[in-house]
């Protein structure tokens, strides 16, 4: 179970999607799936270790749920599909989906990408029928079918990215090699006066070994300079933008538990790309959010710095929630999966701060836990992001 539910977060995880940017991609396909079954709501959703991001449906907004209070958290357990009559099934007729809302049936497909991993699903509810037709049912599944081949596509972007983003990092590292040697050479050139060696057929060739390496410099200077191109194939922030995008994307959820959330970020001129860096501090965010009590806080703080190899991303999340004991941060360093509930009875599954932390490590960060039973908890990171 640990294994199976790891391999379905980190594949969601490698899709390193923006949420609230999906709402256009995959509206028309959402709209259709509530056409062809003629239900009241169509939705998809993609499902983290702790939340449900819903991007597309006929709310017409990107919303988002504790994955435990989603009938789709079941459908992603599901090979093929996940049909219920919600109104009378003892675990969700008591929902606010159904007293609330009034949906009597479900029907879940659940989406996976390559190795068969589920990520999400695609499900369609009415309030007015118990069931869908053979035929209703086949092109709801074609309807999955062209969303996974969507989010394959997403997946091959990111392969893509990574691969232009190696290839001008080679090219900046060559220009770098090179300018140093081509400086000096230039240099001395300019400064030594060839006539006085008196030798008509050497100062000739130095004059053009002079004006090669002008060129060579004016090339490497282009190729250093020559960045918008990857900023732009590759999702860029700044520490202020990614405060502010995770601060749009787990407010909701604060709001919620009335939680004093804030991210603070020391102003930095340098972009860098955003590749991990959204699932790896969300769901730090997310963990400290599901185990802080309401009326609690959370914040977060971040900075950059450099090393002598890297520029590093500094992140801090600390909560005043219900801390941890030895047993579950030992869990947390070894990968053990312990189960334990949030402060409204979340379902924990044990798996979000092992997540981070091996994510973290694989990108040659590091990653430190602090925690007390019922005094908080703090995690610090250091992300290598150039």
């Amino acid at each position: 179970m640990h294994s199976k539910e790891y391999s379905r977060i980190k594949s969601l995880a490698d899709l390193d999607l923006d949420y609230q940017q999906l709402v256009q991609d995959f509206k028309l396909l959402s709209e259709l799936a509530a056409k062809v079954t003629g239900t009241q709501l169509s939705e998809v959703n993609l499902i983290d270790a702790y939340t449900q991001w819903t991007v597309a449906g006929t709310q017409n907004q990107a919303t988002q749920k504790p994955r435990e209070t989603s009938i789709c958290n079941v459908t992603i357990e599901q090979e093929q599909y996940f049909e219920s009559l919600v109104a009378e099934d003892l675990r969700f007729k008591d929902s606010t989906y159904v007293v609330d809302e009034g949906y009597v049936f479900y029907y879940g497909i659940p989406l996976k990408l390559d190795q068969n991993v589920t990520v999400g699903s695609l499900c369609v509810a009415g309030k007015d029928k118990t069931s869908l037709t053979q035929e209703q049912k086949e092109q709801l599944h074609l309807i999955a079918k062209e969303l996974e081949r969507l989010l394959q596509q997403q997946k091959q972007q990111q392969l893509l990215e990574q691969a232009l983003a190696d290839s001008k990092r080679m090219q900046r590292r060559l220009a770098h090699d090179i300018r140093s040697p081509l400086s000096g050479l230039s240099q001395l050139l300019s400064t030594t006066s060839l006539s006085s060696l008196q030798r008509s057929d050497l100062e000739s060739l130095l004059s053009d070994a002079a004006g090669t390496a002008s060129s060579l410099l004016q090339l490497t200077e282009a190729i250093l300079e020559d960045t918008p191109l990857l900023d732009q194939q590759l999702h860029v922030y700044d520490t202020q933008a990614l405060a502010k995008k995770l601060t749009d994307l787990y407010s909701p959820q604060a709001q919620v538990k009335a939680i004093a959330f804030n991210v603070r970020a020391t102003p930095s001129v340098l972009r860098f790309p955003r590749k991990n860096l959204l699932p790896i501090i969300g769901n730090l965010i997310a963990n400290a959010l599901k185990f802080t009590p309401t009326n609690g806080k959370v914040q977060v703080a971040m900075h950059l710095a450099s090393s002598q190899k890297a520029k590093i991303l500094h992140v801090r999340v600390e909560d005043n929630g219900i801390g941890m004991t030895p047993e579950t941060q030992e869990a947390v360093r070894t990968g053990r999966a312990i189960p334990r509930k949030g402060t409204q009875g979340e379902t924990g599954y044990g798996l979000g701060l092992s997540f981070v932390r091996e994510r973290c490590e694989a990108l040659s960060g590091t990653f430190h836990l602090t925690s007390q039973k019922d005094q908080g908890t703090t995690v610090t990171l250091e992300l290598p992001v150039m």
